[in-house]
């Protein structure tokens, strides 16, 4: 009967063990489950900034400050006018994609006749000349040249400006196909950061009595935007792929509804 007994007991033990190790089997591994995190954190590229600057290198940003050298004080026709437009563009990472615009505007003339907006679109005429080389400055701006920008007639608010190739070809047979330069300013060195517009002189065009007291505004812009522009949908002939990036080709058609809507303008 002893024997029996401690039987009966050992069975005991041994359920009550299972069962322990049953309600923690219960409570402990209920799901099977896991869990893992991982993130990344990419920082947007530098800023594009351009800043107009004079021989010195000072900012001339703000009204009446376009270089413009004479001989006095006073425009007279026949007088010749020298001008520069040159543009620095801050450090970074970024490359940029230039335009740029340059125009007169003739304030207070007497009458306002055909012959007097004439007279204006002539002067305009001469600017074009200047930025395209034809003048009479030794830093002659020309096709060729350190200083190579193509215009785009167009019609619009897209028309009447300048497009930096710098030592892209420029498409002669439809300019609307020249690359814009993507320019790098990754140096420290302000000068490898500088872009020339004009460098260039005129001969003010003889006008009449018409024009005495009158105020010539000369005025220049120039448009800085990042270089890396997102490709066009469906237009893979638009497109070019740079290892794993893909991007639009900088055309001038390509690009200058993006300079509209980046500056309003």
């Amino acid at each position: 009967m002893i024997a029996e007994k401690n039987k009966y007991t050992v069975i005991i033990v041994v359920l009550s063990v299972l069962l322990a190790i049953l309600l923690v089997a219960g409570s402990t591994f209920a799901w099977f489950a896991s869990n893992q995190t991982a993130s990344r954190t990419i920082t947007l590229g530098d800023p594009v900034r351009i800043t107009l600057i004079d021989r010195e290198g000072e900012n001339l940003a703000g009204q009446n400050s376009f270089p413009i050298t004479i001989a006095g004080n006073n425009i007279l026709p026949g007088m010749r006018i020298d001008m520069l437009a040159r543009a620095r563009l801050d450090q970074s990472t970024t490359p940029a994609i230039l335009r740029a615009r340059v125009s007169v505007v003739v304030r207070d003339v007497l009458t306002a006749t055909q012959e007097e907006q004439d007279e204006v679109d002539r002067i305009n005429q001469l600017l074009f000349n200047v930025v395209n080389g034809v003048g009479t400055h030794t830093g002659v701006v020309d096709q060729s040249g350190p200083y190579k920008w193509a215009f785009y007639q167009g019609s619009g608010d897209t028309a009447g400006w300048w497009y930096y190739l710098g030592s892209n070809i420029t498409n002669l047979e439809n300019a609307e196909q020249s690359v814009l330069a993507r320019v790098d300013s990754t140096s420290a060195d302000p000068a490898d950061r500088l872009v020339t517009f004009i460098d260039n002189s005129f001969i003010f065009p003889r006008v009449d009595n018409l024009f005495a007291n009158s105020n010539v505004e000369f005025r220049v812009t120039v448009q800085a935007l990042q270089g890396y522009l997102p490709p066009i949908a469906g237009e893979d002939s638009q497109n070019e792929i740079i290892g794993d990036i893909v991007r639009r080709i900088n055309t001038i058609n390509n690009v200058r509804e993006l300079f509209n809507s980046a500056f309003g303008s």
